[in-house]
């Protein structure tokens, strides 16, 4: 999402609703029409325009990834207007010290990399997502991310305990 400022400076954050049941873009427009108008200079004054739907996000996914893209977008605008970047400008408003790194380690994420493909259907098992976590750390990859998200078919053969398919990658 984009958001731009009578003197033309726009801040940017990007949200996804695939994991949700509804539509968050509606939701951020509705939200939105409270700045219309609105002189935000700083977080506190935006925080003042939604802080009754903050405390309703708690019980929402869909109002919380509303309220995290608008507030992520407005820091985003407020370090431009500021001119200064979005790290320098955070570290600043929550009193970090500035002297860390300015490198962000990547991390692998295989999750897409095995879902179906040009040649079909990929394999899925525990196994597969092993290997390819091997390979991205062979690669120079320190951290890797896996997250299927495949649906766990019960019944497992004990009650309250992982079955050895999910024990796989647990170490």
């Amino acid at each position: 999402m984009e958001f731009i400022s009578d003197d033309n400076i726009s801040g940017i954050s990007e949200i996804t609703d695939t994991q949700l049941n509804s539509s968050v873009s509606e939701l951020v427009a509705k939200l939105s029409n409270k700045f219309r108008g609105q002189t935000l200079n700083d977080e506190e004054q935006l925080l003042e325009y939604i802080k009754y739907d903050e405390l309703k996000a708690t019980n929402s996914l869909v109002l919380a990834t509303a309220i995290s893209g608008i507030r992520s977008a407005f820091l985003d605008l407020f370090s431009r207007r500021m001119e200064m970047s979005l790290k320098k400008f955070l570290c600043i408003n929550s009193n970090i010290d500035l002297n860390f790194s300015n490198e962000i380690e990547l991390y692998a994420n295989i999750n897409r990399s095995l879902l179906p493909d040009n040649n079909g259907p990929v394999e899925r098992s525990s196994r597969t997502f092993a290997n390819e976590a091997l390979s991205a750390v062979k690669r120079g990859f320190k951290t890797v991310k896996c997250a299927p998200f495949d649906e766990c078919k019960a019944p497992f053969n004990t009650q309250n305990c992982l079955p050895s398919e999910a024990i796989v990658g647990l170490e």
